[in-house]
């Protein structure tokens, strides 16, 4: 007997939809005037900032500027997922103020107003000074944790105003208190005796790059640096060991339905290998935060 032969819609197989095909790019000021989106609609907002002077500040690799534009390249690259995929809004301008501390005070305020607007934001650096902006929009909107994927605790104080990569939790704890803060990943040879003293004392959870992945209850807001991830050479302060890549896709599958916003830092490709690993890298991260039934 002759098999059946199979029906093949030709039109259905040329269709290769990428998700830079389904988004939509905004001005900062055409932002302003949205409505707020229905919650169910699971609006993304993605906003950028390549911006790497605290990096530069901190003694650290240049690079991180570049980030924004090369995460934002390969994640419009994945497959647009029909039934799956909300919608994705990017805000294509970035921040033009003649200081560090005045760019972070703009961003609070954008990342703030995209929360209030029910995006699920994610913010793609630069360096992880941008961090606090960020951390600081997050739990001001939506008073949840705070979860630090990083080699670093960046608690680094704040000198003579200097804001650098490495103040971001300073001044979190400063401003909020730690007990809100978990820091994972962790590693001894990248943190001062006396940081991980303060970050203890103000009541930051730390756990090194050894341990499993905390177990959080409520809302959460992740802050993943690459740096914390073994393999991945393209970043500002590179580590040889670390957490696995794979333990970075499982944090974000983990707490993505009760997260409201990604923050992916430190990003620099110009450090890569060829196949530009930590821009796939932190690309991918992105595309399981947006796609909640992955």
């Amino acid at each position: 007997m002759r098999p059946k032969t199979l029906k093949i819609n030709l039109d259905t197989l040329r269709s290769d939809p990428r998700l830079v095909q389904e988004w939509k790019s905004l001005e900062w000021n055409s932002a302003l005037t949205l409505p707020p989106f229905s919650k169910s609609l699971k609006q993304v907002a993605i906003i950028g900032h390549p911006d790497d002077e605290g990096v530069r500040l901190n003694n650290g690799r240049e690079g991180a500027a570049e980030g924004p534009s090369r995460l934002l390249y390969y994640l419009g690259r994945m497959v647009h997922r029909t039934k799956e995929t909300p919608p994705i809004l990017i805000i294509s301008d970035s921040i033009s103020r003649p200081s560090l501390e005045s760019r972070h005070i703009e961003t609070e305020k954008r990342v703030r107003h995209l929360l209030k607007l029910n995006c699920r934001v994610i913010t793609f650096g630069g360096g992880h000074d941008y961090g606090f902006p960020d951390a600081s929009a997050y739990y001001q909107t939506c008073k949840g944790k705070v979860l630090n994927v990083d080699a670093h605790l960046d608690v680094r104080p704040v000198l003579e105003g200097r804001l650098t990569s490495g103040t971001t939790f300073f001044r979190f704890i400063q401003k909020f208190g730690g007990r809100s803060l978990i820091e994972w990943g962790i590693q001894d040879q990248c943190n001062a005796i006396s940081h991980r003293n303060f970050a203890r004392k103000s009541g930051a959870k730390i756990l090194d790059s050894k341990s499993k992945m905390p177990k959080i209850s409520g809302p959460v807001g992740l802050s993943l640096c690459l740096d914390a991830f073994k393999g991945i050479r393209g970043v500002s302060a590179p580590c040889f060991v670390g957490l696995d890549p794979e333990q970075g896709v499982e944090v974000v599958d983990a707490y993505k339905k009760k997260s409201q916003w990604l923050g992916i830092y430190e990003c620099a490709p110009k450090y890569d290998p060829i196949n530009e690993d930590s821009a796939r890298f932190g690309a991918l991260l992105a595309y399981r935060f947006i796609h909640q039934n992955l």
